[in-house]
Parts: structure tokens; sequence; C-alpha cells
């Protein structure tokens, strides 16, 4: 089990402890091929296709947690699912999402969902501390792939911005409630293992992008 520190505030001993894995991610070379247009469309349906299988399986676990502890629906709120966009992104980009398998990492990575939410459920909240911080980036991404692939909102991009202007209040309530919620120390490393996980899930499911991409060229 990893091990978070015992004292200070947990959105901030998150950041710094999952700092590495952040900086792995958004400098990923399929991401950053994605941001400069060096990729088909085709790719970045992929890319969000792999998120809506991840969204779909998480999902409900989160609802069911949030259902069943009081500490959870202090901590989750209706705006953190959004399977939704991401399955509406998919289809605006092309995707055929009938057929759609997640790949091995996000399979491997769902299955430890299923068994956190059984003996440590708030492996979640680390998931979700990821998956919601993500957003405060992607306002920006959304820029990128607006200009490099002439998207909209409504054509492949909902997902990237999902809050509009209420993402700073919605960003900082979160952290808010992460930080007051009365954890044990297991508990806490919990949440630190959670985000980890996904920043590495997001991180090898790139990476397996990639390699089919890779694959398709040389083919």
């Amino acid at each position: 089990m990893t091990t978070a520190p015992s004292s200070g505030s947990l959105p901030d001993l998150l950041r710094t402890a999952t700092a590495d894995l952040h900086t792995q991610a958004e400098r990923h070379p399929f991401q950053s091929s994605l941001l400069q247009g060096r990729l088909s469309r085709h790719a970045f349906g992929a890319q969000i296709t792999q998120m809506w299988l991840l969204h779909r399986g998480y999902e409900p676990i989160l609802a069911a947690w949030r259902q069943s502890d009081p500490a959870a629906a202090r901590l989750i709120a209706d705006h953190h699912f959004r399977q939704h966009l991401y399955h509406a992104d998919a289809i605006a980009l092309g995707v055929d999402t009938a057929g759609a398998l997640p790949v091995p990492s996000v399979q491997v990575y769902l299955a430890e969902l299923r068994a956190a939410a059984l003996n440590r459920p708030w492996f979640l909240a680390g998931v979700l501390y990821v998956l919601e911080g993500s957003t405060n980036g992607a306002k920006f991404i959304a820029k990128a792939l607006e200009k490099a692939y002439g998207l909209t909102h409504s054509t492949g991009l909902s997902a990237q911005d999902p809050h509009g202007d209420q993402q700073r209040p919605r960003w900082l309530a979160f952290r808010e409630a992460l930080a007051e919620a009365d954890l044990t120390q297991d508990q806490r490393s919990d949440v630190l293992a959670g985000a980890n996980a996904t920043f590495s899930v997001v991180i090898d499911m790139m990476d397996e992008l990639a390699e089919v991409l890779d694959r398709r060229a040389a083919g």
C-alpha cells in the first residue's frame, strides 16, 4: 500500500505525491502529438472512447459508494458523472461505440476498481481527484484541439469542458470536501493509491493507443 503522510491537507499532499505521474501524463508523446494536430481525428476518437469506457466502468461503482456512505455523499456531486459526455463525443467523432472494448491497461484498472470498492472504497476518491482535476487543464486542451481539428463543444469536445464557468468553484468545493473528510491513515493511503493508479492507467492507455497507431501505419 502507498503510504500518505498523516498530516497536512490531503489535496495538497496528493498534488505533491502525484506530481511526477501528472507530468508524465501531460507530456506524453501521444498527448503532445494530438495537441499539435499531428495525429488524426481517429486517434483522438480512440482516446475519447477509452475514457468513455473507463468512466462507464467507474461511475456505477462511484454511485454505489455515494449511496452507501454518508462521507462519500458529501464528496461526490452529480456533476462528477460524465460518461454521457465522453460517449456523445465519441459518437460525434465517428466511433462505433457498440463494438468498443477497453485496452488491456483499462481492463486491469477497472478490475482493480471493483476490488477496491469492496475493501478500501476511499481508493475511489483518489480516482475522482485525478479525473476531476483533469478538467482544470482540459479547458485549455479543448482550445488546442478546436484549432488543430476544427472541433467544437458539440462535435467532440463536450467532455473537455464539462463545467463551463463553474469549473473553478466546483473544483474548489471538491478540494474542500476532500480536505474536510475525517480519514484514517489507511484511508488517506488508499486515496493516494487511487490517484496514482489513475495517472498510471492514463499513461499506459496512451502507450497502448500509440502502439496500435504505429502498427497501423507500418502495415
